[in-house]
């Protein structure tokens, strides 16, 4: 289930004529969770035919790496914008052919993870990743580091397309978004009740998700608890016969917009 726990505030952010960013946010993350439910069926499938219970051998691409949540992103973004590219080289400083060749440097604020329009809107998402454990304490600090990084970056991405939206065609009503997904979970001791675990770790998902959006501070909050079966998943440790528990993830995000004409 995704549930939203805060929303988008702002005139300008809202603005619908141009492009209501807390809409988009929703239609992109009913995207992302379809997709990685998509994904997860079509591996069980695939996995039944070798194992029993093949529906804890998955491993759905919300839950795995930067890399591969990338990829699951982007696809939810190319179903909601019309028109969407990663790692689009927003300062526009550099010629079509540079560009294309990748042969001129780009600084980290040249690109954004994501470019899409919508509505009349010129969009940059950057993209993070995290992963805390729901049964310890003080596990914010890897977070806070990766939002406050992201924040930074689309506050960058919005000073290059503000910077160039005086040219013709070139990033109308820009709006630069930070966005920080953080996977929740915690191991399955041996001989531990699994039943009673993922009681006590969608309770602790609750406690944990509050205190980072606390935490963070974000303009946009909202909390996805995926179906049972997709929550326990084997084959971790060295032995690969370990067991951990996700009950959920977080998604965090920080929109910056500019203050006039939008």
């Amino acid at each position: 289930m995704l549930k939203i726990s805060r929303s988008v505030e702002g005139k300008n952010a809202r603005n619908p004529g141009y492009g209501d960013i807390q809409v988009l946010l929703e239609r992109l993350l009913v995207e992302v969770v379809s997709a990685n439910y998509r994904y997860f069926t079509q591996e069980v499938l695939v996995h039944s035919q070798s194992v029993a219970d093949a529906q804890r051998w998955c491993w759905p691409p919300l839950l795995s790496n930067e890399l591969q949540l990338s990829g699951l992103v982007g696809h939810a973004l190319s179903a909601v914008c019309p028109v969407s590219l990663p790692e689009e080289p927003i300062s526009r400083k550099q010629s079509k052919e540079d560009a294309d060749e990748r042969t001129a440097p780009a600084s980290r604020s040249g690109r954004a993870d994501f470019y899409g329009r919508y509505g009349q809107r010129s969009i940059a998402l950057e993209l993070k990743r995290s992963s805390m454990s729901t049964a310890g304490k003080g596990q914010f600090e890897i977070s806070k580091k990766k939002w406050a990084a992201v924040e930074t970056q689309a506050q960058q991405a919005l000073v290059h397309m503000r910077s160039r939206s005086h040219e013709k065609g070139l990033y109308g009503h820009p709006v630069g978004i930070g966005l920080l997904v953080t996977r929740m979970g915690r191991v399955v001791v041996p001989g531990e009740d699994e039943a009673k675990t993922l009681s006590d770790a969608a309770a602790e998902f609750t406690d944990a998700s509050t205190k980072l959006m606390q935490t963070l501070k974000p303009d946009f909050f909202a909390t996805y608890r995926p179906p049972a079966e997709m929550q326990i998943t084997e084959g971790w440790d060295e032995t690969k016969s370990g067991v951990k528990i996700f009950p959920g993830v977080t998604f965090a995000a920080r929109v910056r917009v500019h203050s006039r004409g939008n």
